[in-house]
């Protein structure tokens, strides 16, 4: 079976059996994890549990190179920012890879994408060159076979309108947006748009006043009649998404899967329903970097839901930040 297969149909068990493998691999051919893991003083050999897994910053992405093993990039995907900031670089192997993986993780919670037609209202990334989102969203329009190509909009909210009115047939509209942008498309053009599902990714960057997710979906649905609102879980330095079918409940494919963990005491793992910083593991990362420590709070429910809280505040980032000051 090859690493493909081995993927799409992993379990609980396995899981753990190709994390073990991928960690073995990347703890050799990762020249930077192989660092870090020095650092940390780890012998790789004895790392024997999924739990016991150093995971890496997504930070250092943003100031090495990351690549497992010897490659040319295809290309490589950039996260938003300013050009004062350092911006996290995510190599990127092959395209066919990373679109295989979006549209199994897209798939997985929604079905075929030919069942859909695309668009998005995505400024700050359109104006990128290098924003998966954007690649992301592009493959969807043109793997579902909608023809889509002018379906890309940042502030043309005539004809985005005129856009979603269109009669999209047996298909379902669906549009990717971030957050204030839909805020100001909903606040200009209100009306009914029964059956569009709106997929909602990234936060207001800026652009207006930080709202609850609580009074954003309020909002939403008083101005927007009949739509489906739809939450995204993704960053420049993964490989796949996670996708939230109710409110503040993302759930992940199978090779992708979410801890969270001690703010102050870095590296211990927190029980269910309780607030830390978020860990993951993405199995489909194979070409970089799997084990990944992130910047965002959030807490696991009793059901594996992923409820996401937002950034850490500069007191819980000092206490995660502990684990890598030498890295």
């Amino acid at each position: 079976m090859n690493f493909e297969d081995r993927l799409l149909n992993v379990n609980e068990t396995s899981f753990e059996e190709i994390a073990l493998q991928i960690f073995q691999y990347q703890a050799t051919h990762n020249l930077v994890y192989a660092e870090f893991l020095k650092n940390l003083s780890t012998e790789p050999a004895k790392i024997k549990s999924l739990d016991h897994i150093p995971h890496m910053p997504v930070e250092v992405f943003k100031y090495r190179e990351l690549k497992t093993g010897t490659w040319i990039p295809q290309t490589y995907f950039e996260s938003s920012g300013t050009t004062k900031q350092y911006l996290a670089k995510h190599l990127i192997r092959s395209l066919d890879w990373y679109h295989f993986i979006a549209k199994n993780c897209f798939e997985c919670h929604f079905g075929s994408l030919s069942n859909f037609t695309f668009s998005a209202l995505l400024p700050g990334y359109l104006e990128r060159k290098h924003s998966s989102l954007v690649n992301m969203v592009q493959y969807f329009m043109d793997e579902s076979g909608s023809q889509n190509k002018g379906a890309f909009f940042i502030n043309e909210f005539n004809a985005l309108q005129s856009f979603l009115k269109m009669n999209s047939g047996n298909k379902v509209p669906v549009l990717f947006g971030v957050r204030f942008a839909l805020l100001d498309f909903a606040d200009h053009f209100p009306g009914d748009y029964s059956g569009l599902h709106i997929i909602e990714t990234g936060g207001m960057k800026g652009r207006r006043r930080e709202v609850s997710n609580e009074d954003f979906l309020e909002d939403m649905y008083s101005k927007m009649k009949g739509i489906r609102m739809i939450g995204e879980y993704g960053m420049t330095e993964l490989t796949s998404q996670a996708y939230a079918l109710e409110p503040q409940k993302f759930r992940a494919a199978p090779w992708l899967k979410f801890s969270v963990t001690n703010p102050t005491i870095p590296g211990i793992p927190l029980s269910v329903g309780q607030r830390g910083c978020i860990r993951i593991v993405d199995l489909a990362n194979i070409n970089t970097c799997s084990f990944l420590q992130t910047s965002d709070m959030g807490v696991i429910s009793s059901d594996g839901s992923l409820q996401i809280l937002g950034r850490l505040d500069s007191s819980e980032s000092r206490g995660c930040g502990l684990l890598y000051e030498d890295s």
